[in-house]
């Protein structure tokens, strides 16, 4: 089994979003976010910044500590 899923991505689109979150809701999946930085292999994305808009809330790494903490 999987424990969480990325539904926050830098290039997704607020219906893609909106979509993972409801798979996520609907297996009771942990929510995480990325922004696909892989050092110089993708020297066109910067550590923290990604493509388009990125913000995951403080929020998504707390649940994920707790989660881990709990486990």
């Amino acid at each position: 089994g999987i424990d969480g899923i990325e539904a926050i991505y830098s290039t997704y689109k607020p219906a893609d979003e909106r979509y993972i979150r409801k798979i996520a809701t609907k297996h009771k999946l942990l929510i995480s976010g990325g922004y696909d930085y892989h050092g110089a292999n993708k020297p066109d994305i910067e550590l923290g910044t990604g493509r388009g808009h990125l913000f995951v809330p403080e929020e998504i790494l707390t649940k994920i500590k707790e989660y881990k903490n709990n486990i």
